[in-house]
């Protein structure tokens, strides 16, 4: 009997070990290299959806009988205070018209370019967990704004983001999310009021790719023809 518990208790800590190793290597895996170069706005916009939102006063017959045909449309309501219910559904966004683009486009043309410098840096683990996971990676960034002395990069299992925070707190924090290697996009959204009672929220990313310095100034990757894009 007491051979057969060590027996069981051996493959007990193997197991165990096994499953340690298979998450420090997993862990492992997941450490983030460090970005070289630049990234260009490329003057195109992708669409993400559209949040339809509409407010129906439910104190009248006529508004409860709107509140229950929009939730048959898909529509989820809220009650709010005053017997006020926010009813939102998600709409397919087909395309983004030149007003949304314009709009959004203000929203960033401060920042149309960031460049990650290739120089000796560490990256720290700051989180490590199954959902979230994230580094400070010790390596400057210039961007129009200004230059950031380190970033961070940011894993959940839906997106992962390079965020650039400024440790003085003088320039705007920045976030981006990781296409691949070779594009960034940052996702914004702008509203527009429809009636009354009724407003849109139309989310959409702005596509940045890898560029090239041509005469001094930075070209998407489409520009840079022979010319090395640093990676």
């Amino acid at each position: 009997m007491r051979s057969i518990q060590k027996l069981c208790l051996a493959w007990l800590f193997i197991f165990i070990s096994m499953l340690v190793y298979s998450s420090l290597a997993e862990a492992e895996m997941m450490a983030p290299e460090p970005l070289n170069g630049a990234f260009v706005f490329v003057d195109t916009f992708e669409p993400v959806m559209t949040i339809d939102v509409k407010r129906v006063y439910g104190f009248t017959e006529a508004g409860r009988a709107e509140v229950s045909a929009l939730k048959s449309e898909g529509y989820s309501c809220q009650l709010l205070p005053r017997q006020t219910y926010r009813c939102r559904k998600h709409l397919e966004m087909k395309e983004v018209t030149s007003e949304i683009g314009d709009r959004v486009f203000s929203k960033i043309e401060d920042h149309t370019w960031v460049d990650f410098l290739d120089v000796k840096g560490g990256v720290e683990e700051l989180v490590n967990n199954d959902s979230y996971k994230a580094w400070r990676v010790s390596r400057g960034v210039s961007t129009p704004l200004g230059f950031y002395r380190s970033y961070e990069i940011t894993w959940t299992p839906n997106v992962s983001k390079v965020i650039l925070r400024d440790e003085k707190g003088d320039l705007p924090t920045l976030y981006f999310n990781m296409g691949d290697l070779n594009a960034l996009n940052i996702q914004t959204s702008v509203s527009k009021t429809l009636g009354r009672d009724n407003f849109q929220i139309h989310i959409v990313r702005a596509m940045y790719e890898r560029g090239c310095y041509v005469g001094g100034s930075l070209r998407s990757s489409s520009d840079c023809g022979d010319r090395d894009i640093r990676r």
